[in-house]
């Protein structure tokens, strides 16, 4: 694993719980199709989704690998509307942490961000405004998207090294020319897009400046 992704996610902040919920749709989305019980797995499929909704914007880069997991709970053979309830219930449930920050917005001295008792702080909170949703910072430095993609490639080979990279570049191939478990195929190809959203393209929208503070920062989101 990489040294510094491996010290985010390990630390106290949102990038460990991020991290377990996108292991976690990986697992449900691996072993959905024809399972039993699939009823309780739709549930906790949309347990896990309103979990990350409710810890951080950016687990919205899975989408892809949530998306297979629904597909192959709606293929399992259970009753659909019975699946497609059962997301929704398991998503209502894991965005109750943000019934917190309306009840706990208007008390005076609650440690928050933004005035989330009013419907406009409350949304500005979500999509995190005040740190420029996907852009962390709301001033535009001088580095292009460019640069930061390169930025970003270039830790991710340091961190990785070539032979994990060449075992990711194998299992694309791979992935992408089929001839596998239909299930297993999608699966490798919404992980691979949920790289390239989470990746290259998520780091193509920053906007901070490159360097010592601006690295750091960009780092976090590899």
């Amino acid at each position: 694993a990489a040294d510094g992704q491996t010290a985010a996610d390990a630390s106290a902040e949102v990038f460990t719980f991020n991290t377990a919920i996108a292991a976690t749709l990986v697992w449900l989305a691996a072993s959905a199709g024809g399972t039993p019980r699939a009823g309780w797995r739709s549930f906790v499929l949309g347990l896990v989704i309103g979990l990350g909704g409710a810890n951080h914007h950016t687990i919205v880069f899975t989408l892809p690998t949530a998306i297979v997991a629904f597909v192959a709970l709606l293929r399992s053979g259970e009753r659909k509307r019975i699946v497609v309830a059962a997301v929704f219930a398991g998503v209502a449930l894991g965005l109750t942490p943000y019934l917190h920050l309306v009840t706990a917005g208007g008390t005076a001295g609650w440690p928050r961000w933004g005035e989330t008792a009013t419907i406009d702080g409350f949304l500005r909170h979500i999509i995190r405004a005040d740190y420029g949703t996907f852009t962390l910072g709301l001033l535009r430095g001088s580095d292009s998207a460019w640069d930061h993609v390169v930025a970003h490639l270039s830790r991710t080979f340091h961190e990785i090294g070539p032979a994990v990279l060449l075992l990711a570049i194998l299992g694309a191939v791979a992935a992408f020319r089929g001839g596998h478990a239909q299930n297993r195929v999608w699966l490798a190809r919404a992980i691979f897009a949920t790289w390239l959203l989470g990746g290259p393209v998520f780091h193509a929208l920053f906007n901070i400046p490159l360097g010592d503070f601006g690295d750091e920062i960009s780092a976090r989101f590899d």
